[in-house]
């Protein structure tokens, strides 16, 4: 491998880049305007079904369960985070201290 291209080289190279690009649209024209219909649906406002989403954040599950979605999707520090803000809505929770547990042991911290 080369030197990486800095300074004016690169600048042509970027032009030259464009320059190919701007022959292959005017060979191929394309209007997204006109080729294209979007629609989307219009938007109601509708705060009953929006507090139907509210979660208790108060509750000790509600941290867990974060906690669990970010332990399964590889991200332990996340799961670790969750884990203790469940603990300050309760410190004795044994599910929440065995949960840490696991994590430290993934990330190796004995």
């Amino acid at each position: 491998m080369g030197a990486p291209v800095t300074g004016y080289k690169l600048r042509k190279v970027i032009e030259s880049i464009v320059k190919a690009l701007d022959i292959e649209i005017e060979e191929e024209p394309f209007n997204v305007v006109n080729d294209m219909e979007l629609s989307m649906p219009e938007l109601v406002w509708d705060p009953l079904k929006l507090n139907s989403h509210i979660v208790d954040m108060d509750g000790v599950e509600f941290w867990q369960q974060k906690g669990i979605q970010c332990q399964n999707n590889g991200r332990v520090d996340a799961a670790m985070d969750y884990y203790r803000q469940g603990l300050r809505k309760n410190p004795t929770n044994l599910v929440l201290i065995y949960s840490i547990a696991i994590c430290y042991s993934k990330l190796k911290k004995y």
